[in-house]
Order: C-alpha cells, then structure tokens, then sequence
C-alpha cells in the first residue's frame, strides 16, 4: 500500500500513445505502425469497396510500395 498526497498519474504516468502513420491511397488510404519488415496496416480508409475485399490491403499485413496508387 502506497500512502501519499500525489495522484496515481503522478507516480505511475500513463504510456504514450503510439500514433498511427497516414499512408494516402486512391479514394482514402490506409494507417500503419511500424513494423520490423515495414509499416504494418491497422486500419484501411476507404470510399471504394473493392479495397476492403483486397486481403493485401487487410490490417496486420506489411503495407507494400507495389499496392500504393
């Protein structure tokens, strides 16, 4: 048990958020963290269906060059 006048923040401060980085693409694009083979994708951004049914596109893949329009 920790007894003291400082809030919990002050003693255990929160992690830092990791933003996601912005990849434009065609009608949106897609966001990715960094990843040790590349940026990974965690989220697509999209007006075209199409995109959402391409399993290169899907979140957890390497985002390739080859895919970018």
């Amino acid at each position: 048990m920790l007894y003291t006048i400082l809030s919990q923040a002050e003693i255990f401060p929160p992690a830092p958020a990791v933003r996601p980085s912005f990849y434009p693409r065609g009608c949106g694009g897609v966001e990715c963290t960094s990843g040790p083979e590349g940026p990974v994708i965690q989220s697509l951004i999209s007006t075209n269906p199409f995109d959402f049914l391409n399993p290169a596109l899907a979140p957890g893949r390497v985002y390739r060059a080859a895919l970018r329009r």
